[in-house]
C-alpha cells in the first residue's frame, strides 16, 4: 500500500506516520513479549494500542489524500484488521489490569505472550 502511494508532501507525511505507526504495534508487543516484570509488560501494551490507534487514524487519513484508484477499497480492509487489532488489545489491557497476576499465569518464566 505505502509503496504505491503517489501525492505531494501530505501524503509523504501521512506515509511516514503510517509506517512508523504500523511498525511501532510490532515493536510494542516484541517489548512486551520480552518483558520480565508485569509493569513492563503494561506499559508496552499500553503503547501497542496507541500505535494501533494511531494506525487507523493515518489509514483513514490517507483514504482521503491518496490519489491512486482502488485505495479507498485497499484501506477499508486494513481498517477493518486494525480495528480488530485494537479491540483485541484493549481487551488483553483490560484483562491484564483487572488480574494483577494474569500476566504471571499465561507462564511460569514471567510475562510472555
Amino acid at each position: 500500500l505505502v509503496d504505491s502511494l503517489e501525492g505531494g508532501a501530505g501524503v509523504t507525511v501521512a506515509r511516514d506516520g503510517l509506517l512508523t505507526a504500523a511498525f511501532g504495534v510490532g515493536v510494542a508487543l516484541v517489548t512486551a513479549n520480552a518483558a520480565d516484570e508485569r509493569a513492563v509488560f503494561i506499559a508496552a501494551l499500553g503503547r501497542a494500542v496507541s500505535y494501533a490507534v494511531e494506525t487507523a487514524y493515518w489509514l483513514r487519513l490517507l483514504t482521503v489524500g491518496g490519489r491512486r484508484d482502488g485505495l479507498q477499497q485497499d484501506v477499508a480492509g486494513l481498517l477493518a484488521h486494525y480495528g480488530a487489532i485494537v479491540a483485541l488489545l484493549r481487551k488483553l489491557e483490560h484483562h491484564v489490569l483487572a488480574e494483577p497476576d494474569a500476566v504471571a499465569r499465561h507462564t511460569k518464566k514471567g510475562p510472555r505472550v
